[in-house]
């Protein structure tokens, strides 16, 4: 019902002091003219019970919210809005009630079936962990992925840890991981495997006691003896010692000694008879023979394959004569006939030529060879023109009165390979012709006439 108290005006009605003192007390005092209308409203009039007045025209005769003036008397509107009186909506006992997006502080703040949700009158009651209603007002809304719940929702298990749960932009709810979590640890012979997650915890299984070594490498329980043991390796007759994964180990005799009947013993020489490595001072047992580094046992003898001509490359493998083992190949030496450097151990294979006389001019066909120099009866060039004569070469300057050497094509003698006779065949008297052709000399005072011809002739052959 609408209530509204007139004003007691005793600064502009200075008449009327000892009634406005009485409608101070009575609380509203009954209209006397149209100019003082303390009660509004055509039909407003005082009820001296209540003290209020009642009666109305219009609405803004009726004070408060969700009222309305109806038959002359302001009643309650339900259920709808009252613009201008109420800023949410009247419920349906004519209360004044917040609507979906307005602020609240309880349920009973918001009109109908709305939540209060966040501080928000809300289509829903959003109470998942990864949901609010004050994101957009009145709306509830999923939190974007990774998202703290907010204050009011229920958290997240273990949020922050590595199975703690989270946000993830599409559910209500809080997602949990269920990947592996913790580390795992080995605390002597026991081994504590990682856990799991589950429900924002780590989930851990029990503890596993080894018999013999616990190694996380390994993923827990291992080896084949118990660390600290030692042992001769019953297959190398090595010195071995149990290491703290459980494994026997080699080597572990010091230097110079090996393992002989589960002790350490003096290592033995090259040439001695071995089973392992570790039983030579050398640390090289082959074919059961100590041999020095690099070197293989061939029937007791230790060979270096890639040099011994008697074992190239492999045991019993013998270069044949006239070859030499390079880098485990049997290549020829130096004056052995080749086709191509490859063949050479010196890496050259060359061209030379006969030299039967040996006086470093050779002739006749090419022989190919190893070797940068020519052997012995051999020579790098084939320029002797006479090679059965040791006088006849390029460049000689051998003369004689004897028929020696190699005949020319003039019945001559060519002593220095320049295609012209030294020496001259003239029947009794062997002479001597100048290079010039216009002189000539001989062993004896005069030259007979068929000298004379025969050196016409020579010259003629001249180039």
């Amino acid at each position: 019902m609408s209530t509204k108290l007139f004003e007691c005006r005793s600064a502009s009605h200075l008449g009327w002091l000892a009634l406005c003192a009485l409608a101070c007390v009575t609380g509203c005092f009954s209209k006397s003219s149209a100019a003082d209308k303390y009660c509004t409203g055509v039909a407003a009039r005082c009820d001296t019970t209540t003290n209020q007045c009642v009666g109305c025209v219009t609405r803004s005769d009726c004070s408060g919210a969700c009222h309305t003036c109806s038959a002359g008397v302001c009643t309650s509107i339900t259920n709808q809005a009252d613009p201008g009186f109420c800023p949410g909506a009247c419920d349906s006992t004519g209360a004044c009630k917040a609507t979906q997006g307005q602020t609240c502080q309880t349920a009973t703040d918001c009109v109908g079936a709305l939540y209060c949700a966040d501080g928000y009158c809300c289509h829903s009651a959003c109470s998942g962990s990864c949901q609010a209603c004050n994101v957009v007002a009145g709306t509830c809304t999923t939190l974007v992925s990774n998202a703290t719940p907010p204050a009011g929702h229920p958290a997240c298990a273990g949020e922050g840890t590595t199975c703690g749960g989270y946000c993830n932009g599409t559910s209500a709810g809080c997602v949990y991981p269920s990947s592996a979590c913790g580390t795992a640890f080995c605390t002597g012979s026991v081994y504590q495997s990682a856990g799991v997650c589950n429900g924002g915890s780590c989930s851990t299984p029990p503890a596993q006691t080894c018999a013999y070594a616990c190694v996380l490498a390994s993923s827990g329980c291992t080896g084949s003896c118990i660390p600290t043991k030692t042992q001769c390796n019953p297959g190398t007759g090595v010195h071995q010692v149990c290491d703290s994964t459980g494994t026997w180990q080699d080597n572990a005799c010091g230097a110079g000694t090996y393992c002989s009947g589960g002790s350490c013993v003096s290592q033995v020489a090259n040439g001695n008879s071995c089973q392992s490595s570790g039983q030579c001072a050398s640390g090289n047992c082959s074919n059961s023979t100590c041999c020095a580094a690099g070197q293989t046992g061939c029937s007791g003898v230790c060979a270096l394959l890639s040099s011994s001509s008697a074992n190239c490359g492999s045991c019993g493998h013998s270069c044949p004569v006239g070859a030499a083992c390079s880098n485990g190949n049997c290549l020829y030496i130096d004056g052995h006939t080749c086709t191509s450097s490859t063949d050479c151990s010196s890496g050259w294979c060359s061209t030379f030529y006969v030299d039967a006389e040996h006086d470093g001019y050779g002739a006749g066909a090419p022989v190919k060879l190893c070797g940068t120099l020519p052997p012995s009866g051999y020579a790098s060039n084939s320029n002797d023109c006479c090679d059965s004569d040791v006088n006849a070469f390029p460049g000689s300057t051998y003369t004689s009165t004897s028929p020696t050497g190699c005949p020319s094509t003039n019945g001559g003698y060519d002593y220095d390979c320049s295609g012209a006779s030294e020496q001259v065949d003239h029947g009794a008297h062997f002479g001597f012709i100048s290079r010039s052709g216009d002189s000539q000399s001989e062993g004896v005072a005069a030259v007979p006439v068929a000298v004379k011809a025969l050196r016409a002739s020579s010259a003629s052959l001249r180039p």
